[in-house]
């Protein structure tokens, strides 16, 4: 599936992007996370855009998303800040006390796919099959509201199925026994159930929040073989290490 440059975009992104597209240095940025899903299927808005390094940190190619990053947020009005932890940095842009906008790089770990040419000049943008990939490990490693939320959009759209899903989560490595995995999505969405109960949720919105939390409990985390003949075509013994 080819990526395809959405309509909606948060107007700093497609500025900063579009000063930065045209330098050498942006090839040294593959485009991730939800900015890159956005690519494949444009669903919700995002104030960030993630990338990894193509091979290792690249001192110039930082030097350049600086330049571009503060040029852009003094065209907005806005204040810059930088944070670094672990092998993450983040540039972020300040519309007073309120974050508008933030770059954020790191260090890929495992790569499943090559990148692949983007809309935006001479950046790289992950494959929809390592995005989905990283999405998730995410979902496993820290369950986040969004990560449930894009998953479960992944599959209604149509664009992949539960099955690929997961074993897109094994092509990562993750260490651990999928049985393993899914336990810990179901802790997440007990963790998320546990901090924001269906009555606190406002009456228009508490339908879907129960058919999602509802099919990942039923569905999403169940066993192939749980599901019924003709639901799955792929064994739990052939997501294991």
């Amino acid at each position: 599936m080819e990526p395809v440059k959405p309509k909606h975009l948060n107007p700093f992104a497609a500025a900063f992007l579009e000063r930065l597209q045209g330098q050498s240095q942006a090839e040294q940025f593959v485009l991730g996370g939800y900015f890159a899903l956005k690519h494949y299927l444009d669903y919700r808005e995002t104030g960030d855009v993630d990338a990894w390094w193509r091979s290792r940190e690249d001192p110039h190619a930082l030097a350049a998303a600086r330049e571009a990053f503060m040029q852009t947020a003094a065209e907005f009005g806005y204040s810059v800040r930088e944070r670094t932890w672990g092998e993450t940095i983040s540039l972020e842009a300040f519309d007073g006390g309120n974050k508008a906008f933030s770059f954020q790089v790191s260090v890929r770990t495992v790569e499943i796919d090559p990148p692949v040419a983007s809309p935006w000049g001479r950046f790289p943008i992950e494959t929809l099959d390592d995005n989905v990939a990283s999405k998730m490990m995410a979902l496993v490693a820290r369950g986040a509201p969004r990560d449930f939320v894009d998953i479960k959009e992944i599959v209604d759209s149509g664009l992949l199925t539960i099955d690929r899903c997961w074993q897109l989560w094994n092509a990562k490595r993750p260490g651990i026994e999928i049985e393993d995995a899914r336990l810990r999505v179901k802790m997440h969405l007990a963790t998320i159930e546990a901090r924001r109960p269906i009555e606190r949720i406002p009456a228009a919105e508490r339908p879907a929040a129960e058919r999602l939390r509802a099919w990942y409990r039923d569905v999403f985390t169940a066993r192939r073989d749980e599901l019924g003949p003709g639901v799955g075509d792929v064994k739990d013994e052939d997501l294991r290490q």
